[in-house]
């Protein structure tokens, strides 16, 4: 069974050195357990890096793909598309300003990547978590976020879907937050 999973500590800086090699440089806004990992939220492989913007041109497509078939051959395997657009929805409901609130977290030679800032990943990860995400709360426990700010950021989340039982969700997972924060109940 080949396994697809690595360290973006690892994987990156190779991909970097690799498209340097080739002169190309890419800079981009990436999210998921890739970046979170890198910037130390997490202490975990992954099988992909999220690129939520921009649209990732076919050229850094073409050479992922070239990357990947080496990688391949040296018995390292990554899935097709392991650098990706995956989440780039969520630019649809980010608020206002967000970009102004990125963080830096690798700054190679050819690439250069920001993810979120904590106000703006932490809503991405209470969403997701009550979007029965199961994986998005250790990353919201590894944040260990105040009861204001999980409050602040529950009431954005309840906005985020028309389900009439939408609001009463997100507060039964912000319990279930609370408990495991030992914060009590609100």
């Amino acid at each position: 069974m080949k396994k697809h999973l690595f360290d973006p500590k690892e994987l990156l800086p190779e991909f970097d050195n690799f498209l340097h090699q080739k002169g190309i440089r890419f800079e981009a806004v990436v999210i998921g357990s890739g970046a979170l990992t890198i910037v130390g939220f997490l202490q975990r492989q992954t099988i992909d890096i999220d690129v939520l913007d921009p649209k990732i041109p076919e050229k850094i497509i073409q050479l992922a793909e070239e990357f990947r078939i080496q990688k391949e051959k040296k018995g390292i395997y990554l899935i097709k598309n392991w650098i990706n657009n995956g989440p780039d929805k969520l630019l649809l409901n980010l608020p206002k300003n967000w970009l102004s609130r990125t963080q830096p977290f690798f700054n190679g030679k050819a690439l250069t990547f920001v993810t979120l800032g904590r106000p703006d990943l932490l809503k991405d990860k209470l969403w997701g978590f009550c979007d029965l995400r199961e994986q998005d709360k250790s990353v919201i426990l590894a944040l260990k976020p105040s009861r204001s700010e999980l409050l602040g950021t529950a009431k954005w989340v309840k906005n985020q879907e028309a389900h009439p039982s939408w609001p009463d969700h997100v507060d039964s997972k912000v319990k279930e937050l609370f408990k495991d924060l030992d914060y009590g109940f609100q």
